[in-house]
């Protein structure tokens, strides 16, 4: 079968869907790290803050919500928000994110943090505004939480595929930049135990796997 174009008898199953390390980041940046931006906090009225104007400016792989936050006519709601604030300050960050388009760097402290507990306890994420540097001290057990869902999303996509193939694999490859993480190596191993994983390059294969199928393709 090897360089050939129809590779339809290769597959005896396939399954997907758009989840990716960027899902990780965004999720502990969600859960763990949008607290000193006014996220949980409540408006004079008793009435907590609007969730979405937490969610919005980290989902980054999101256009539609990055445009809702980003968006001219947001700027007044937000500054109504933090007019009405119990902890004004923390609105006050809040409207840094939108005038400085912060939401990018947070996620990239929080894959910072994914990356650093995969080896440690805890880690101490920090994101530098224009006044201030805002520390965020996050544990592994803050992590694996954050990342549940997602990560069920991930095990739910292995469990369908080896019932559609109606046989389990003899070795289980991983790759991308969240195979590295031990959590969810753990989780396909508890999901397929006894089949041994091995991976290949973390950052290169799947680019090198397109690449050499469009020289199949278009040789």
């Amino acid at each position: 079968m090897r360089g050939s174009s129809d590779r339809s008898a290769s597959l005896l199953a396939h399954k997907g869907q758009r989840i990716g390390g960027n899902d990780l980041d965004i999720a502990l940046a969600f859960k763990q790290m949008m607290f000193p931006f006014g996220m949980g906090s409540k408006m004079e009225s008793g009435i907590e803050m609007p969730i979405t104007q937490f969610s919005n400016p980290i989902a980054i792989n999101n256009v539609q919500a990055q445009n809702d936050f980003y968006a001219f006519e947001n700027l007044a709601v937000l500054k109504g928000l933090h007019k009405q604030a119990q902890e004004p300050h923390k609105l006050t960050r809040l409207l840094e994110v939108y005038h400085e388009s912060l939401g990018h760097n947070i996620v990239r402290r929080a894959e910072e943090a994914k990356i650093a507990l995969s080896d440690q306890a805890t880690y101490r994420a920090g994101i530098q505004l224009f006044s201030e540097r805002v520390d965020v001290d996050i544990s592994r057990d803050n992590m694996i939480d954050a990342i549940e869902a997602p990560k069920r999303k991930m095990i739910a996509l292995v469990h369908d595929v080896v019932a559609q193939a109606g046989v389990k694999p003899d070795v289980i490859f991983m790759t991308g930049g969240s195979a590295r993480s031990p959590f969810l190596r753990e989780a396909v191993q508890a999901e397929l135990p006894n089949i041994p994983v091995v991976s290949g390059d973390y950052f290169g294969s799947v680019t090198a796997g397109l690449a050499r199928w469009a020289e199949v393709c278009f040789k």
